[in-house]
């Protein structure tokens, strides 16, 4: 449940951060200012940065709405404003607990890192398997016959994603680019030696190879590098978008209309009661992956850990994350549908790819 509220406690806490929709929105101090020149305006809030706040509960998590003094329209426009109005919130909001933050997604730049970003991707590869299943579902695919391509990236994200699917699939492979270690493959050919001996499945681990991009039905991206795959991919394939490189992705949706591109989540927690609060990131009691990601950082103490330390022996990282799969399952955690940037995906869109 979400709920509006004014009561500030020290409680490790996210926040939301929104663009305000127009200049009246800004907080400014004096009624004065509000018949000032732009210019004035625009050196007030330079200088005294008034963002407004407001305490929210997302699933019983306690967390902060946060807009701060800009518009969406200037802040495309002003690069150096925006990152500076945005990374002093950020700094004065540390006082306040704040342990992690999810910005707009229609930010124009890159967030500023000033604590942990909540970008959905962890809860999208926790999810993984569910989102193959409706997909493969919604475009009438037998999941047997699905070969699955991963393009490893983020190593935390890539092991996420392996452990959720060998065990459902019958064609897994998992490709690196030409500057992937030696090292870095040997780990994962450690890897997919523990999932043979576990299922019986042999997974393919390769660096750039032609075949595996061509074959491939699903293709779950994890890398945020501008690797020049874009051509190969077999027509009519799923692509989901796990890496954070948003010009990547855009460039890929108007190079490939053929292929379905998916970057994010709608998720709904069957026992959560009806909601008070919506915004772009909440409605309808449904939620999108950041926020719901923001508000499970808080709460699972088994997520923390998965995110926050480093593993030498990949069986306890599988370990965790099964645990943590089983909080998910334990909430009755559901995907709603898809969303490719800011666009919500409907059987429309899927059924452009039936049977491909």
């Amino acid at each position: 449940m979400l709920k509006r509220g004014a009561i500030f406690d020290m409680k490790q806490k996210f926040i939301c951060v929104e663009f305000v929709k127009d200049i009246d929105e800004i907080p400014l101090k004096f009624n004065l200012l509000k018949k000032a020149p732009l210019s004035v305006i625009d050196w007030y809030v330079r200088k005294f940065n008034p963002y407004r706040i407001e305490e929210i509960s997302v699933l019983g998590e306690s967390g902060y709405l946060v807009s701060i003094p800009i518009t969406l329209e200037e802040s495309r426009k002003d690069k150096e404003k925006t990152m500076m109005i945005t990374s002093k919130m950020l700094e004065n909001i540390k006082e306040l607990s704040v342990d992690i933050a999810f910005p707009p997604r229609n930010f124009p730049f890159e967030f500023p890192e000033v604590v942990r970003i909540a970008n959905g991707k962890h809860i999208f590869a926790l999810l993984i398997m569910q989102a193959i299943n409706k997909a493969v579902k919604m475009t009438n695919r037998e999941l047997k016959k699905t070969e699955i391509l991963i393009i490893g990236g983020n190593e935390t994200i890539t092991n996420i994603v392996l452990e959720n699917v060998y065990r459902h699939v019958n064609y897994l492979s998992l490709i690196f680019d030409e500057n992937a270690s030696d090292a870095e493959i040997e780990d994962y050919n450690k890897t997919a030696a523990y999932i043979f001996d576990d299922v019986g499945l042999n997974v393919r681990i390769t660096k750039k190879n032609v075949d595996c991009l061509k074959s491939a039905d699903i293709i779950i991206n994890t890398s945020n590098e501008r690797i020049p795959y874009d051509y190969y991919y077999k027509r009519g394939a799923i692509y989901f978008d796990l890496g954070m490189n948003k010009e990547k992705t855009r460039e890929l949706m108007v190079k490939r209309g053929d292929i379905l591109v998916i970057t994010g989540l709608k998720i709904k927690v069957l026992e959560d009661e009806n909601s008070d609060f919506s915004t772009g990131h909440v409605q309808n009691n449904t939620y999108r992956d950041e926020i719901f990601e923001a508000q499970f950082y808080i709460k699972i103490r088994e997520y923390r850990t998965l995110l926050n330390r480093t593993y030498a022996n990949n069986t306890y990282f599988f370990d965790m994350v099964r645990k943590i799969n089983e909080i998910l399952v334990e909430d009755n955690t559901d995907i709603v549908s898809f969303y490719q940037r800011e666009r919500a995906l409907t059987s429309v869109h899927f059924s452009k790819f039936l049977n491909i």
